[in-house]
């Protein structure tokens, strides 16, 4: 069997192997998976490093990471989330530099109330 798995596969007869004994240790068949599919997107360097270091440090991949961010933002639609309340933003220009204003103003409000610190 490990022969012709990893002739099914391309994979090494040691790989092959590895794979048969996780899969003789589960308790029940796993549930099939959605296909994947490549998705490029450009993004700032600095929060690809930031995406990387936090894989990395969570030990799972790029894909796993962006995927659970994306489906906590995202509705699911079942009629639940901002979104479907209609509280949704819609995106353009103007509304982006709305929101970074706002962003700003209560950032600095934050930052003038702190107290300073003493040594």
């Amino acid at each position: 069997m490990v022969v012709q798995l990893a002739q099914d596969f391309s994979i090494s007869p040691r790989q092959a192997y590895r794979y048969l004994e996780q899969a003789q240790g589960l308790r029940e068949p796993l549930p099939p998976s959605e296909v994947k599919l490549a998705f490029t997107v450009k993004l700032p360097h600095s929060l690809v490093q930031r995406v990387r270091t936090f894989a990395a440090a969570k030990g799972l991949s790029i894909g796993e990471v962006v995927s659970r961010v994306l489906l906590a933002l995202l509705p699911r639609g079942r009629g639940r989330g901002p979104l479907a309340r209609g509280e949704g933003r819609t995106i353009t220009q103007e509304s982006m530099r709305e929101l970074a204003e706002d962003v700003k103003r209560r950032g600095r409000a934050r930052l003038a109330n702190k107290q300073p610190t003493s040594r």
